[in-house]
């Protein structure tokens, strides 16, 4: 008897851990939301950055070694995994009509497809890598957004690999990441300590934000998100360049993902206390918190605006429904009830 109970919470002891039930229980508040696990990856490298397909069916995820891999949304299984010879892909951006865009930890920026064969090479940025966060690509896919030389940011046209126009001055002269986020004719970059918005169409710095990056832009060009602080998030309204609100995360060391829902409703942040939280991006208010066993590297949302997707920084990639903070069907869940604010 004793054999098969030790037997039993072997079996058991990975969701307990996942439910962050191994010491005393959990009030109901406290527990972790409910999950499907997509992937744990097989080393310990975390997730990088993810993306949906426009359709929502994949989602393509690069990890700290720099592999690609795109996954069925559906089944929760390893579709096809994308990588080049020496090719470490930190970055992503994936198109509304199926481009997808990968920048290297060597500088490089690739188109990337189905075979490593046919991996096109867009260009390279004369810093030392692409970051996370630090690609954006056009609604029609022919403009890619890059950080370039001399702290500015560089428009390329996808096609040709042509300079387009160069954004200069946009960020800090800070060696810390920075980041690109695009929406029509709406340009965020963001730094350390400042966030310039610039129009696309003549390069016009338009607003100058005391804030940082990671930072991202609501499909109407309304409002623009991102980090004061470090840890706490920002959100302003970029035709005034003045904040709307703010909202504190008590306890969060820092911020690493942000994103805006395709609806405009939601923002998702990925933070360093191990929690993944949406917040009502018109009121401000706290909707749901989501919690992980690591940091929260990345977030997205659907094209529907449904469901969420966050990597966390021990390799694990989750599908959360954004009304209920509960799991998206299938197989391999950890049931628990997410932790609504709302």
């Amino acid at each position: 008897m004793r054999r098969r109970l030790q037997s039993r919470v072997t079996e058991l002891l990975p969701v307990l851990v996942l439910l962050g039930v191994t010491g005393p229980f959990a009030s109901a508040q406290e527990r972790t939301a409910a999950v499907r696990t997509l992937q744990q990856s097989a080393s310990p490298t975390g997730v990088e950055e993810l993306r949906f397909s426009a359709d929502g069916r994949k989602l393509v995820t690069t990890n700290h070694s720099g592999t690609v891999e795109v996954w069925s949304v559906a089944t929760g299984k390893l579709v096809r995994t994308l990588r080049g010879s020496g090719i470490m892909i930190r970055a992503l951006a994936w198109g509304p009509k199926g481009t997808l865009i990968g920048g290297a930890r060597d500088g490089f920026v690739w188109q990337l497809a189905e075979r490593p064969e046919e991996l096109r090479r867009v260009g390279r940025s004369p810093v030392k890598h692409v970051n996370q966060g630090g690609l954006a690509v056009s609604a029609d896919e022919k403009v890619l957004y890059w950080h370039g030389a001399e702290n500015s940011v560089v428009a390329t046209e996808l096609a040709s690999g042509k300079t387009l126009r160069t954004f200069g001055d946009a960020f800090r002269d800070d060696p810390r990441w920075k980041y690109v986020a695009v929406s029509g004719g709406l340009l965020a970059a963001g730094s350390h300590g400042r966030v310039r918005l610039f129009d696309t169409t003549n390069g016009r710095v338009l607003h100058t934000l005391d804030a940082s990056g990671p930072v991202a832009v609501s499909p109407d060009q309304k409002l623009v998100a991102c980090v004061v602080d470090g840890r706490d998030l920002a959100v302003f309204d970029a035709a005034t360049g003045r904040e709307k609100y703010g909202l504190p995360f008590e306890g969060n060391p820092f911020v690493l993902g942000l994103a805006v829902s395709p609806d405009g409703k939601w923002i998702a942040v990925g933070n360093g206390d191990d929690t993944a939280r949406v917040v009502n991006a018109v009121t401000g208010r706290e909707h749901l918190v989501l919690r992980h066993e690591s940091f929260v590297d990345s977030v997205a949302f659907s094209p529907d605006s449904n469901v969420l997707a966050t990597g966390s920084r021990k390799g694990f990639v989750r599908l959360f429904d954004v009304e209920t903070g509960k799991i998206v069907g299938g197989h391999g869940a950890a049931a628990d009830s997410g932790d609504a604010r709302e």
